[in-house]
């Protein structure tokens, strides 16, 4: 009886273990790391001189953001950081939306605009943002000093309406998103 007991606790953890495969909250930190790697790979950014951000509705980002001031992301210098709750009249390079409420205008502002947008909000780029910072904890734990990676979800028909391109090489690694009604234009690569 009592084998039988351990036996199903373990069949338990391990089932539940598995199902640990989804998109986990991303802290300030990993999301601004992920969102300036994305910078150093999108093709499109990097042919400017410099890089200027602005964060959409949330001044804890924008302050994390801050370590990369005046230093190079990929080729260009991050230039600015601005934080606001609306959108920005002036037009920046990149834009960081952490607010859920403002989606459809950003997703509006950066295509009209030709914006890189990049969300700590999974879903919002199934909604139409080019990109998403994501955590991803392993199905199975890979070795114990790395619990979760970190991945960059990607829309391409998003990307190309804000008129981005990533280098070659970072389409060819994507893998497709498990999702069947968006195997073709919704793809993930790891970040680190």
């Amino acid at each position: 009886m009592k084998k039988m007991v351990v036996t199903l606790m373990v069949l338990v953890m391990l089932f539940s273990l598995q199902s640990f495969a989804k998109d986990s909250k991303i802290t300030n930190e990993r999301f601004v790391l992920g969102a300036m790697s994305l910078c150093a790979l999108n093709e499109t950014l990097q042919g400017k001189e410099t890089l200027d951000v602005f964060v959409l509705g949330d001044a804890d980002v924008a302050e994390e953001l801050k370590i990369f001031l005046d230093q190079r992301v990929g080729f260009i210098r991050l230039n600015s950081i601005k934080q606001g709750v609306e959108l920005p009249k002036v037009k920046p390079d990149v834009l960081l939306v952490c607010d859920e409420n403002q989606c459809k205008t950003a997703i509006d502002y950066c295509r009209e605009n030709k914006v890189f947008s990049i969300t700590n909000v999974s879903q919002l780029c199934l909604k139409g943002l080019s990109s998403a910072i994501v955590a991803k904890s392993p199905g199975r734990l890979q070795n114990k000093y790395s619990m979760t990676s970190v991945y960059a979800k990607i829309n391409k028909e998003a990307l190309f309406a804000e008129g981005m391109v990533f280098h070659p090489q970072v389409m060819d690694v994507a893998k497709p998103v498990e999702d069947n009604k968006y195997e073709k234009d919704l793809v993930m690569v790891q970040l680190y």
